[in-house]
Protein backbone atom coordinates (compact mmCIF):
# COMPACT_ATOMS: atom_id res chain seq x y z
CA UNK A 1 0.00 0.00 0.00
CA UNK A 2 2.91 2.40 0.73
CA UNK A 3 4.41 2.01 -2.75
CA UNK A 4 1.02 2.68 -4.34
CA UNK A 5 0.62 5.97 -2.41
CA UNK A 6 4.17 7.02 -3.31
CA UNK A 7 3.49 6.19 -6.98
CA UNK A 8 0.22 8.20 -6.94
CA UNK A 9 1.93 11.13 -5.21
CA UNK A 10 4.69 11.16 -7.86
CA UNK A 11 2.10 10.88 -10.63
CA UNK A 12 0.08 13.74 -9.11
CA UNK A 13 3.19 15.97 -8.89
CA UNK A 14 4.12 15.11 -12.48
CA UNK A 15 0.62 15.97 -13.72
CA UNK A 16 0.60 19.21 -11.74
CA UNK A 17 3.90 20.23 -13.37
CA UNK A 18 2.46 19.52 -16.81
CA UNK A 19 -0.66 21.56 -16.03
CA UNK A 20 1.44 24.45 -14.67
CA UNK A 21 3.59 24.38 -17.80
CA UNK A 22 0.56 24.35 -20.09
CA UNK A 23 -1.03 27.24 -18.23
CA UNK A 24 2.15 29.31 -18.56
CA UNK A 25 2.44 28.53 -22.25
CA UNK A 26 -1.19 28.93 -23.21
CA UNK A 27 -2.37 31.63 -20.81
CA UNK A 28 -1.09 34.30 -23.21
CA UNK A 29 -2.24 32.53 -26.34
CA UNK A 30 -3.97 34.96 -28.69
CA UNK A 31 -6.66 33.88 -31.13
CA UNK A 32 -7.37 36.68 -33.56
CA UNK A 33 -8.32 37.52 -37.10
CA UNK A 34 -7.99 40.61 -39.27
CA UNK A 35 -10.97 41.86 -41.29
CA UNK A 36 -10.50 44.26 -44.18
CA UNK A 37 -13.42 46.73 -44.39
CA UNK A 38 -13.81 48.34 -47.82
CA UNK A 39 -16.02 51.22 -46.66
CA UNK A 40 -14.10 54.47 -46.22
CA UNK A 41 -14.34 56.25 -42.87
CA UNK A 42 -12.41 58.70 -40.72
CA UNK A 43 -10.15 57.06 -38.11
CA UNK A 44 -12.54 57.65 -35.17
CA UNK A 45 -15.48 56.32 -37.20
CA UNK A 46 -13.47 53.26 -38.22
CA UNK A 47 -12.50 52.60 -34.59
CA UNK A 48 -16.14 52.85 -33.49
CA UNK A 49 -17.19 50.47 -36.28
CA UNK A 50 -14.51 47.93 -35.33
CA UNK A 51 -15.39 48.12 -31.63
CA UNK A 52 -19.06 47.59 -32.39
CA UNK A 53 -18.58 44.70 -34.82
CA UNK A 54 -15.23 43.14 -33.83
CA UNK A 55 -12.72 43.97 -31.08
CA UNK A 56 -10.95 47.13 -32.30
CA UNK A 57 -8.90 48.55 -35.14
CA UNK A 58 -6.01 46.26 -36.08
CA UNK A 59 -3.08 45.92 -33.71
CA UNK A 60 0.20 44.31 -34.70
CA UNK A 61 1.64 41.93 -32.11
CA UNK A 62 4.76 40.93 -34.08
CA UNK A 63 6.21 40.74 -37.61
CA UNK A 64 4.09 37.68 -38.39
CA UNK A 65 1.06 39.82 -37.64
CA UNK A 66 2.40 42.52 -39.95
CA UNK A 67 2.45 39.98 -42.79
CA UNK A 68 -1.06 38.77 -41.88
CA UNK A 69 -2.22 42.38 -41.77
CA UNK A 70 -0.83 42.99 -45.25
CA UNK A 71 -2.49 39.80 -46.51
CA UNK A 72 -5.84 40.85 -45.05
CA UNK A 73 -5.61 44.14 -46.95
CA UNK A 74 -5.75 42.06 -50.14
CA UNK A 75 -3.25 44.35 -51.87
CA UNK A 76 -5.48 47.34 -51.11
CA UNK A 77 -3.78 50.55 -50.10
CA UNK A 78 -4.30 53.15 -47.42
CA UNK A 79 -6.16 51.24 -44.72
CA UNK A 80 -6.43 52.51 -41.14
CA UNK A 81 -4.91 50.47 -38.32
CA UNK A 82 -5.29 51.09 -34.58
CA UNK A 83 -2.10 53.08 -33.97
CA UNK A 84 -2.57 56.75 -32.97
CA UNK A 85 -1.30 59.68 -30.90
CA UNK A 86 -3.41 61.90 -28.65
CA UNK A 87 -3.61 65.32 -30.33
CA UNK A 88 -2.60 68.52 -28.57
CA UNK A 89 -0.05 67.08 -26.17
CA UNK A 90 3.54 68.29 -26.02
CA UNK A 91 4.98 64.79 -25.69
CA UNK A 92 2.82 62.79 -28.07
CA UNK A 93 3.45 59.06 -27.89
CA UNK A 94 2.11 56.37 -30.16
CA UNK A 95 -0.38 53.94 -28.64
CA UNK A 96 -2.76 51.22 -29.76
CA UNK A 97 -6.47 51.99 -29.64
CA UNK A 98 -7.06 48.62 -27.97
CA UNK A 99 -7.11 49.50 -24.24
CA UNK A 100 -4.27 48.01 -22.22
CA UNK A 101 -2.06 47.29 -25.24
CA UNK A 102 1.21 49.21 -25.29
CA UNK A 103 3.01 50.18 -28.47
CA UNK A 104 6.61 49.01 -28.77
CA UNK A 105 8.72 51.05 -31.19
CA UNK A 106 9.26 49.08 -34.39
CA UNK A 107 11.14 50.92 -37.14
CA UNK A 108 10.73 48.05 -39.64
CA UNK A 109 6.97 48.66 -39.89
CA UNK A 110 7.26 52.38 -40.72
CA UNK A 111 7.77 53.72 -44.23
CA UNK A 112 10.94 55.66 -45.07
CA UNK A 113 11.02 58.95 -43.16
CA UNK A 114 7.90 58.10 -41.15
CA UNK A 115 6.40 59.21 -38.88
CA UNK A 116 6.96 62.75 -40.08
CA UNK A 117 4.05 65.18 -39.41
CA UNK A 118 4.27 66.23 -43.07
CA UNK A 119 4.70 70.02 -43.52
CA UNK A 120 4.45 70.45 -39.75
CA UNK A 121 0.81 69.32 -39.68
CA UNK A 122 0.10 66.97 -36.76
CA UNK A 123 -0.56 63.52 -38.21
CA UNK A 124 -1.88 61.47 -35.31
CA UNK A 125 -3.28 58.36 -37.00
CA UNK A 126 -1.66 55.54 -38.95
CA UNK A 127 -2.62 53.86 -42.18
CA UNK A 128 -0.85 50.97 -43.79
CA UNK A 129 0.08 50.46 -47.42
CA UNK A 130 2.77 47.81 -47.06
CA UNK A 131 4.46 50.10 -44.52
CA UNK A 132 2.99 52.47 -41.93
CA UNK A 133 2.42 56.16 -42.67
CA UNK A 134 1.22 58.81 -40.22
CA UNK A 135 -1.66 60.86 -41.63
CA UNK A 136 -4.40 63.28 -40.58
CA UNK A 137 -7.16 61.41 -38.73
CA UNK A 138 -9.99 63.14 -40.60
CA UNK A 139 -8.95 61.64 -43.95
CA UNK A 140 -11.23 58.82 -45.10
CA UNK A 141 -9.70 55.40 -45.73
CA UNK A 142 -10.69 51.79 -45.77
CA UNK A 143 -9.63 50.03 -42.59
CA UNK A 144 -8.64 46.77 -40.94
CA UNK A 145 -10.39 45.47 -37.84
CA UNK A 146 -8.94 43.04 -35.34
CA UNK A 147 -11.10 40.33 -33.80
CA UNK A 148 -9.54 38.42 -30.97
CA UNK A 149 -9.71 36.97 -27.52
CA UNK A 150 -7.31 35.75 -24.88
CA UNK A 151 -7.40 32.05 -24.14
Amino acid sequence: LGRYHLYMLNLFNYCRKIIDFCQRVFITCQLYEYHFIKEEMRWNEARAYCRENYTDLAKVFDLTDMRRLQDSAQSQTQAWIGLYREPGRDNRTWRWSLPGEEYTENKTCWGAGEPNDYHGTPENCVRTSEKWVDVICTNKHQFICYDGENM
